[in-house]
């Protein structure tokens, strides 16, 4: 399968594909030379902040009450819920899926959170809730005194040598960190690069190894395929008449937008689609994206 010839096809702005540091796929229109909004995969970046925030200390554990950084939520369920709850979508608060009907116009999505009614009891079922992930910008000003902007570019923007960034940010400030990035291809491409280095940028550890594999164990057992911001794919093909396990890590994003990494085969996988873009093309025409780049691996041997 080629690839590149998918990605231009696709209606894809970008598409960067390396392993072993190597360059597999780079398809770029003129638009991927500027920032583009990575929506839900901005989510994934914001559990790295939470993971930073760890294992700095500013943060106890995963299992840390958030009721002990917003004392609002010490009576009542909502007193169980935990950072691994928000993390693996299991807070139970009750969410509005198009986030452009609540989230994208509320004054402050941080107390819209804390404001939220449960849908049903902490901890009990998984569901995809953009309205928890908007609590971390809170979370993370919360536990280091910063607003989460400044704490994401100093834990990893500036020593990732990153500066052309946009944010979204809500009326009164708080970054929207259930998407709230814009980045150019290359600079996402460098999280997974991170990921596969095991949190090591250059001479420099900007997340523990721990952090990396706690998330990306299932957070549940009734959810194999989800970690702690990431989803999972097995990659698990026939090659040569032998089973080969080639496990792919990734976050998606609206319009077709995507993250994935593949430690195993040393893999970064980046996809972005611009608005402007998806518009034209009339929708996401690449929808299969990590399963082809998982059959990539097997084709070339992984």
């Amino acid at each position: 399968m080629n690839l590149a010839i998918k990605a231009a096809a696709s209606g894809s702005d970008a598409v960067l594909i390396t392993q072993n540091g190597k360059t597999l796929v780079d398809v770029r229109t003129e638009t991927a030379s500027r920032p583009i909004y990575l929506a839900s995969v901005g989510k994934l970046l914001a559990s790295f902040a939470v993971g930073a925030a760890i294992d700095r200390g500013l943060l106890s554990s995963i299992y840390q009450p958030i009721s002990e950084l917003f004392p609002e939520w010490r009576q009542g369920q909502k007193r169980a819920i935990t950072i691994h709850n928000i993390l693996a979508h299991r807070s139970g608060l009750q969410d509005e899926p198009n986030a452009s009907l609540e989230l994208e116009v509320a004054e402050n999505v941080v107390r819209l959170a804390l404001a939220a009614e449960l849908s049903e009891p902490p901890g009990t079922l998984a569901r995809y809730n953009n309205k928890a992930y908007a609590l971390i910008a809170g979370l993370i000003e919360a536990a280091t005194g910063e607003r989460f902007e400044h704490f994401f570019a100093s834990a990893f923007l500036n020593p990732m040598g990153i500066t052309n960034v946009e944010w979204f940010l809500d009326r009164s400030g708080n970054a929207a960190t259930y998407g709230a990035f814009a980045l150019q291809v290359d600079d996402l491409w460098k999280f997974g690069e991170l990921v596969n280095r095991n949190g090591r940028w250059g001479d420099r550890r900007l997340l523990s190894r721990k952090w990396i594999v706690t998330s990306m164990k299932p957070a549940g057992i009734d959810t194999p395929q989800l970690g702690l911001g990431w989803h999972m794919r097995s990659g698990q093909r026939i090659l040569y008449n032998k089973q080969v396990n080639l496990m792919g890590y990734f976050h998606g994003g609206y319009r077709g937008n995507c993250l994935l990494v593949v430690p195993s085969a040393n893999l970064v996988a980046v996809r972005l689609v611009s608005k402007s873009r998806f518009d034209l093309v009339g929708g996401d025409h690449w929808p299969s994206f990590v399963e082809d780049v998982l059959n990539l691996l097997v084709e070339n041997g992984g």
